[in-house]
């Protein structure tokens, strides 16, 4: 897959806070010992998105306020799939508090009308 310049700086931003993210919290063995707020949630649940977006079609159309973060049964969940979504594509990312366990799905919708054949 080839990226071309304007994504490349936007992607590195993003791979290079998702450690600064998850270790405001950590000790000297590497795991958190909190469970992270929501504010770190919603960031890392954007980044994780467009990371996974940009994997599969060289795309980070995801921002923090596409949708609002909601923490659910254990998880922080943030997204849905969306038709409508920033030219077709949408995500749905969770995790645990501890920001592990995580589930990213990204989807792009490509739903065109075309006309019928009865036009003939």
């Amino acid at each position: 897959m080839r990226m071309d310049c304007e994504s490349r700086p936007k992607l590195l931003t993003i791979l290079l806070c998702i450690p600064l993210i998850l270790g405001c919290h950590a000790s000297q063995s590497g795991e958190r010992t909190q469970p992270i707020t929501e504010k770190e949630a919603l960031t890392l649940t954007v980044a994780l998105a467009n990371v996974a977006c940009m994997d599969i079609y060289g795309a980070t159309p995801f921002n923090k306020s596409d949708h609002s973060i909601e923490f659910k049964n254990g998880r922080w969940h943030w997204g849905d799939l969306d038709i409508c979504g920033v030219n077709g594509f949408s995500a749905k990312v969770s995790f645990d508090s501890y920001g592990k366990n995580r589930i990213v799905e990204v989807f792009l919708s490509t739903d065109v009308l075309s006309p019928t054949d009865d036009a003939n």
